[in-house]
């Protein structure tokens, strides 16, 4: 069995204090840039503001897609079969875009302007 040599050992600097002023350089460096980058306020407002025109987009896009698609079902020629389905399914949609009617209060209440989960 070949015997096993001892580690190499690493080259040493010809300057240990030049190399340690580096690398305390470097970790200053460092520190600084993630100090930097963990400030809490411009990371809540970026993202507050991410997700606010993430929905702005896709209502639009939904606002957009609904009707199109609506229109293209309506146009094709559909086989009986699949006809059922897809008449079913444009009513469907077309029920919900139409908005709700408001109820009116039953006589003897209160009627407040703020519409409340029952009015719905």
């Amino acid at each position: 069995m070949p015997k096993k040599s001892a580690p190499e050992r690493p080259k040493q600097s010809g300057d240990l204090r030049a190399d340690l002023a580096r690398l305390q350089t470097t970790l200053n460096h460092v520190e600084k840039s993630l100090s930097q980058q963990v400030r809490w306020k411009p990371v809540m407002l970026r993202s507050f503001l991410n997700g606010m025109l993430s929905v702005l987009g896709a209502l639009a896009a939904v606002a957009i897609v609904v009707p199109i698609l609506v229109w293209f079902l309506r146009g094709v020629q559909w086989p009986p079969l699949i006809d059922a389905f897809v008449q079913r399914m444009i009513i469907q949609i077309d029920e919900r875009q139409r908005l709700p009617e408001r109820q009116t209060p039953p006589a003897g209440s209160s009627s407040s302007s703020v519409p409340t989960i029952h009015d719905f």
